[in-house]
């Protein structure tokens, strides 16, 4: 009888916090670096940042979804990379991750976008780390944000998605503000091909 009423105790918590909290099972920006898809797709956004030699680049990038259905939703990660025609080739390079795309596999609203992705494949001294614009717009959106550039990974805004409930793109709010926080180098570069970051 103890036991029931404990279950029934439990169970009702669960429902309280799911009503109130609401579903903040989104995965940390940590955990979702570290899954083998999002490196694969890291990479390969990197390689595809190079068009027909080192010296001739496109900001290459696209959005990170994650199965809302599971508490441990970070092994349930949809990698969906932006089209070209997002990014311009070029040194002023910039990519509009606005408006997320989403195919057939994450035509499902149970996919939440919980963090987005972008190169910086720029040589020498140029833009090699987020931006105070990056970042600001990280926190505007709601979700973390990860650069690749010549000097490493970085991952900057939010922690993670504060609820996965809510919209299946941008939820428009992290529940924190930007007040000059910095990017955080996550790990060096392991994509870089030979003359790829030459000054």
């Amino acid at each position: 009888m103890a036991g029931r009423a404990l279950f029934s105790l439990v169970a009702a918590l669960c429902i309280l916090n799911i009503a109130f909290a609401g579903n903040t099972n989104a995965p940390k920006i940590t955990d979702i670096l570290a899954d083998r898809d999002v490196q694969e797709a890291l990479g390969t956004a990197w390689k595809e940042s190079f068009l027909q030699n080192p010296n001739s680049y496109q900001v290459r990038g696209g959005w990170i979804y994650a199965d809302s259905n599971y508490p441990d939703a970070h092994k349930y990660i949809v990698v969906q990379y932006a089209s070209k025609d997002r990014s311009p080739q070029g040194a002023d390079g910039d990519i509009d991750l606005d408006n997320p795309e989403k195919d057939v596999v994450l035509s499902s609203d149970d996919y939440k976008l919980v963090a987005d992705f972008h190169t910086h494949p720029f040589a020498g001294k140029a833009q090699q780390r987020a931006d105070s614009d990056d970042i600001k717009r990280a926190y505007e959106r709601g979700v973390p944000g990860i650069v690749v550039s010549c000097s490493g990974v970085f991952y900057y805004g939010p922690e993670r998605r504060a609820s996965m409930d809510g919209p299946t793109g941008y939820p428009q709010s992290s529940g924190e503000a930007y007040d000059g926080q910095k990017d955080v180098k996550f790990d060096d570069n392991k994509y870089i091909a030979q003359g790829q970051c030459n000054p």
